[in-house]
């Protein structure tokens, strides 16, 4: 299955071919429907363009998510004076506030 984020580079690389097979919206006229049309697809294509370019500058990687989910991990388990129930040793005592507060801190930095 194709992504949407490949789909859209898939549209865009199209766009550029048929900039190269029919050229620019005025070289047809403006008023030409076919200078229309190419314009509003160029047009489509920078907004298109845009959207990529944001999301690949925000998009964080598998190893960068797994880095900051094992920093949180870390963190909230070396809280001090904490100890698990017995019954759960894998259990982790954390506050609503405590986890809030570490959550902020490690995404702002992340976002950094």
């Amino acid at each position: 299955m194709v992504s949407l984020l490949e789909s859209s580079r898939l549209i865009n690389e199209r766009i550029i071919q048929v900039h190269k097979a029919f050229g620019a919206p005025g070289d047809w006229g403006y008023d030409d429907p076919k200078g229309e049309a190419l314009y509003n697809l160029y047009m489509a294509q920078a907004s298109l363009y845009e959207a990529l370019k944001a999301t690949e500058n925000s998009t964080a990687s598998a190893t960068d998510i797994e880095a900051i989910v094992t920093h949180i991990v870390r963190e909230v388990a070396e809280l001090p004076d904490r100890t698990s129930p017995i019954s759960n040793y894998d259990f982790m005592l954390v506050t609503e506030q405590e986890l809030a507060t570490i959550l902020r801190l490690r995404l702002e930095e992340a976002r950094q």
